[in-house]
Order: structure tokens, then C-alpha cells, then sequence
């Protein structure tokens, strides 16, 4: 009997010993799931362009900086993983811009992946073409790219386009130049009030996590915002590679912005968005049930409207904005443009940045903002 309850007893204290294996396992997985993803983000590649070893660095050190700001990777320390490039090279005599070698250097450094970027030039045309491997089956898991010129702030855009499509990670885009006028109210939209302050679809969710069901000024908006974007819309003598290059822009730069997390939906909601962007009524019967329908189908704050015209010698961008809880519709910002679009992408910069401060801020900020109570003068300036 003795030898029995001592076995009993070693199998307790070994299964004791096999459940706390386990747990501590499972623990320190999770920890490793939940944690952000660690990325050593490589030098850029020059591979035929004719921006300086000093240019081509500076835009490495950017491309690291925009790829933080979309709040979905933290990076490993570039001047750790310079020395341990700088170590290689001497040993070896050949710089680190293939696969292997770039990830053996970021498994070296703790990483979870490694992003390798090239400038290629092909002809007249640099693309800039970036991929993420995973370190530890070393495969690619995400790529990105885009062709433009090859000066300096030509590539500088190009980046910005790649470290979009990194971040937003193969979102949809809406649909463009969508000009079918909305039909008549359907029931389920006639249910909804006209406005639905504090609460998001189905009347569940609360409008952001520390607003507790107040309502007005005393609201602040949650972070990050969620944004419902339609695409720019333009009167219709404007080039269409206007409008795509300012709505490129403009959402690109909303989707790497922390504090901002754009939505983009294909539903017939927002492609009656579309309709009032493109013609300005907004003070129409119905716009604001319909929007606060279109912005309550997908749980969004807000719902941004963009409009291109043409000013004397510039182009003129407006933004609107429909906050769903309050239904309300603000006048934000706007920008203006040299026709050569040369200021395009510093202007863009600057009008995103208005606008990220608006949507990050009390409430008391967006309603001193104008209203819009008919269509806005930008759609009826004399061309």
C-alpha cells in the first residue's frame, strides 16, 4: 500500500508538473500573440536611380517613420540593426540587401519579420517595391508597390503609396465616379432617427469607449476614429488624374494616421454617398436619414466628402464631414492646389493633418465648425 500511495502521490506531483508545463506554454504563447509585431526595416536598395547614397538613407529613415505611424508594427532599433549590418559587411564583404541575409539579421535582432524595399529604374520610371517576410518561415507575407518618377519627392510619394498598401493590408477601396441618384426612403431607413446621438448601429454601441451615453460638447470621440471616406468627387471639366491623385493621396494618409481607421464598403449606401458628393445637395429631404443609415451600416463616426474645383490659377479641395451619433454635416477644411499640382502632396499633407485634429478632438471643436446648410460655393464657382 505504501509503494501504492507513493506512486499515486509521483503521478500527482507529475501531472502537477505536466499542467503547469502546459499553462506556462499557453501563457507565454498568448503573450507572444498579443504583443505587436517586431519589423527590422532595411536600407532602401538603389538599384538605378540617380538619388544619392545620403537622399536614398534620409528616405529609408522616412519610409521607418510612416510604417510606425500606422500603429500596426513596432520597429526594431535601425542603429541595432546597422551595427549588426556593419558587422556582417566586415566579415564578409557585401552588403545586406538580399532575402536570406536580411532575415538571418532580423532573427539575430528579435524580429518577427523583416521589410526589404528596392528603387528600381526601368527606363524613364523608378518603382518602389517593398516585402515583408516572416523570419521564422521565412516566406513573404505581404508585398507592395508603385511606380512614379525618379526625383526625389517623385519617390518620396511612391513610398508613401507603399507603406498605404502595407498598412491597410488589402482593404477594399470604394468604387469611383458613381453618379446614380438615391431612390426613395425604404423602410428601414424611414426607422431611423433623424438623429441617433451616442449610439451606433442597432442602437447597442456605445459612440466611443468613454463617453458613457452623454451627449454634446461634453463628448470626447474615441480613438482611433472610425472614418467612412467617399472618394473624391470633382466638377466634371477637372482631369480624372486630378481627382485620383487627390484622392489617393488624401486616404492614404488618413489610413497610416493612428488615430484614424478608415472604412471602405462597396454597400448601396455608400454609393448614394457618392451621389451627394458629386452634386452638393446635401440639404436635400432625406440626406441626413440616409447618412446616418450609410454611416450606422458600418459602425462609423464619421463620414468624409471630398470635392475638387477649380479656382483662377488653382485647384480648390474641400472637405465635409457627417458626424453619425449627432447627425450633423460641418464645412472642415479645404486646400488649395497649383495647377501644376507641384505643392499637391505638402498641401494634401496639411489638409489631413486639419482634419485628423478635428476628428480627434472634443466636440466642442466640431461644432464651432460652419455648418452646411445648401450646396457648398465650391461646387458652384464660374469655370
Amino acid at each position: 500500500m505504501a509503494f501504492r500511495l507513493d506512486s499515486c502521490k509521483n503521478a500527482s506531483v507529475f501531472g502537477l508538473l505536466v499542467l503547469a508545463s502546459i499553462l506556462a506554454a499557453t501563457e507565454d504563447a498568448s503573450a507572444q500573440t498579443d504583443r505587436p509585431t517586431v519589423v527590422a526595416v532595411f536600407d532602401i536598395h538603389n538599384q538605378g536611380s540617380p538619388l544619392s547614397k545620403p537622399i536614398v538613407g534620409r528616405l529609408g529613415d522616412y519610409l521607418a517613420g510612416r510604417l510606425a505611424m500606422c500603429n500596426l508594427y513596432r520597429l526594431a532599433p535601425r542603429d541595432q540593426l546597422r551595427k549588426e549590418i556593419a558587422r556582417q559587411r566586415t566579415q564578409s564583404h557585401q552588403d545586406c540587401y538580399d532575402q536570406s541575409c536580411q532575415i538571418e539579421l532580423g532573427a539575430q535582432i528579435a524580429a518577427d519579420k523583416s521589410l526589404s524595399t528596392s528603387i528600381i529604374k526601368i527606363g524613364n520610371i523608378c518603382e518602389v517595391t517593398s516585402s515583408l517576410y516572416d523570419v521564422r518561415s521565412e516566406t513573404t507575407v505581404l508585398g507592395a508597390s508603385q511606380e512614379g518618377k525618379c526625383t526625389e519627392e517623385a519617390i518620396r510619394k511612391s513610398l508613401l503609396s507603399v507603406v498605404s498598401q502595407l498598412c491597410r493590408n488589402q482593404s477594399e477601396k470604394l468604387d469611383s465616379g458613381f453618379t446614380q441618384q438615391p431612390s426613395s426612403l425604404t423602410d428601414h431607413q424611414k426607422e431611423i432617427p433623424a438623429s441617433s446621438t451616442g449610439v451606433r448601429a442597432g442602437g447597442q454601441v456605445p459612440y466611443g469607449s468613454n463617453l458613457n451615453g452623454v451627449s454634446g460638447s461634453d463628448l470626447l470621440r474615441r480613438i482611433p476614429v472610425d472614418v467612412l471616406l467617399i472618394p473624391t468627387q470633382a466638377f466634371p471639366s477637372i482631369p480624372p488624374s486630378i481627382t485620383e491623385r487627390v484622392h489617393g493621396n488624401f486616404e492614404g494618409l488618413l489610413t497610416i494616421d493612428s488615430s484614424i481607421r478608415t472604412i471602405n464598403t462597396k454597400s448601396q449606401f455608400a454609393v448614394e454617398m457618392q451621389w451627394y458628393a458629386s452634386t452638393g445637395r446635401f440639404a436635400d429631404p432625406g440626406f441626413v436619414q440616409r447618412a446616418t443609415a450609410a454611416g450606422q451600416s458600418v459602425s462609423a463616426d464619421v463620414i468624409l466628402f471630398t470635392y475638387v474645383s477649380r479656382t483662377g490659377n488653382e485647384f480648390q479641395i474641400d472637405v465635409f464631414g457627417f458626424d453619425v451619433p449627432q447627425a450633423t454635416f460641418r464645412h472642415l477644411a479645404e486646400a488649395r492646389i497649383a495647377l501644376d499640382f507641384g505643392d499637391g502632396l505638402v498641401q494634401i499633407l496639411n489638409l489631413e493633418a486639419s482634419i485628423s485634429k478635428i476628428l480627434t478632438s472634443d466636440m466642442t471643436h466640431w461644432n464651432s465648425l460652419p455648418t452646411v446648410t445648401g450646396i457648398p460655393s465650391i461646387y458652384q464657382y464660374k469655370r
